[in-house]
């Protein structure tokens, strides 16, 4: 899975910046009790105004700084010497597939090189050109602009930060588009009609299927469609599952998301009430259908959980819901011979001791997300070597299980809440907003 954090790093420092200020202000507030409103109310107006502003026009000495680095980089990568464009030793390049087919992240010039170097002979980089408008920085004369270019395999976007020498302190590059497999969208759309030719539309065809017939069928056979093996088994269908659909969907890949939950979403749903998105809107789009111009900055739990079924029923995505992956064999360990793998899973209605399918795709993705088990330390035992206190008689739960304090369910008791991440305030804000005696973190 793709660490948004590092992500951020090179993508979005401002912006982060705020969202960190954001986040160490909640927790100042939290001290000071019935302060919480008056002081957070200005920060999150600030944190709006700030994303929302529009940078000053690009002045002509900007677009010519993106060009003669352009010049020096695409000269410097043909001479093997790539580190030359970039800050010695403060620096980042973030690949996403366009040169390494990977997601790597190198750091330092004379590593960046190095990765350059062994990249760019088989990706063949060309084309760099400014991709709307540069956005300069007058507090410390940095720069930030897109860049498109082609590879020997198709169209990628980058994004460049200069520093006041302008050298660069970050590049983020990325593959867009396949040249021999373009994704089915604009002018490649699908018809939306069975019949694909004229003359096919003149030929009578009965037993035609309509639309909603033809995406019941639209699953392997084994989970109750038409379907052949997939040839890739995507596991959770969370958004980052739904997103690899999409673009599978788009690019003619047989595959199929495999989710435990009987909706689409409830991975969301299960969480306590009060979850919001601690990203703000512009980081959370989806492939193909970007939220509405209306939509809040910080996404409320229940929205989101709708949004991700909306979006797999819009897209037309291969989800086959209230199915479990209980065993997966990769082809080295005896997967069977093929180069594929061997999937067991448990459908609706099968259990452990039968009923249980088998697909055998080329390639399995976990997108089961980074914190979705809980873990749950031991407390210290009430007697014996090493305790320290009583036996608590009070409620232990993990975050995972809290059921929000409304209707003042937990009014006028003492809360410990251990942890400070983003989960652990919003626990304490909803237990402080609801009337618990004492909220301590």
């Amino acid at each position: 899975m793709l660490n948004i954090g590092q992500l951020y790093m090179v993508y979005h420092p401002v912006k982060r910046a705020l969202l960190a200020e954001l986040c160490l202000r909640t927790a100042a507030a939290f001290n000071a009790g019935a302060m919480l409103r008056s002081r957070l109310t200005p920060i999150l107006s600030a944190v709006k105004r700030r994303c929302l502003s529009t940078a000053p026009p690009a002045s002509a000495h900007a677009h010519q700084r993106v060009d003669r680095w352009l010049s020096d980089f695409s000269a410097s990568l043909s001479a093997g010497s790539a580190q030359e464009s970039f800050v010695p030793e403060h620096s980042f390049w973030r690949d996403m597939v366009a040169f390494t087919w990977s997601i790597r992240t190198f750091e330092g010039a004379a590593h960046i090189g190095q990765a350059l170097a062994a990249t760019s002979p088989a990706a063949q980089p060309h084309g760099w050109c400014v991709d709307g408008t540069p956005t300069e920085d007058a507090t410390d004369g940095s720069l930030e602009c897109w860049l498109r270019f082609r590879t020997a395999t198709g169209r990628g976007k980058a994004l460049l930060k200069l520093d006041k020498e302008g050298k660069a302190s970050s590049l983020f590059t990325s593959l867009s588009d396949l040249d021999a497999r373009p994704f089915a969208t604009g002018g490649r759309r699908s018809l939306g009609h069975p019949c694909e030719s004229i003359d096919e539309i003149a030929t009578p065809r009965p037993g035609r299927r309509y639309w909603h017939e033809r995406r019941a069928t639209a699953l392997p056979a084994a989970l109750g469609g038409e379907a052949g093996e997939p040839y890739v088994l995507v596991v959770g269908g969370g958004q980052g599952g739904l997103s690899l659909g999409a673009r599978l969907q788009l690019l003619g890949v047989p595959y199929v998301v495999i989710e435990a939950d009987a909706r689409v979403g409830d991975s969301w749903r299960k969480r306590y009430p009060g979850l919001m998105l601690h990203d703000p809107v512009w980081y959370d789009h989806l492939p193909y259908m970007p939220f509405p111009a209306s939509w809040p900055v910080f996404t409320p739990r229940d929205k989101l959980a709708d949004w991700l079924q909306h979006y797999a029923t819009a897209m037309d995505l291969n989800v086959a819901t209230s199915t479990r992956v209980t065993r997966a064999v990769p082809p080295a360990d005896g997967g069977g011979g093929d180069g594929r793998w061997e999937v067991e899973l448990q459908p609706p209605g099968s259990t452990s001791s039968g009923g249980s399918v088998t697909l055998r795709p080329a390639h399995v993705v976990l997108a089961t997300g980074m914190s979705g088990v809980p873990r749950v330390p031991a407390p210290p035992a009430g007697e014996g070597e090493g305790a320290t206190q009583d036996p608590f008689a009070g409620e232990v739960m993990h975050s995972s299980a809290y059921p929000g304090a409304g209707g003042g369910r937990f009014a006028g008791r003492r809360a410990v809440v251990v942890g400070s991440n983003t989960s652990a305030h919003d626990i304490c804000q909803d237990l402080w907003e609801q009337g618990a005696h004492s909220v301590t973190m």
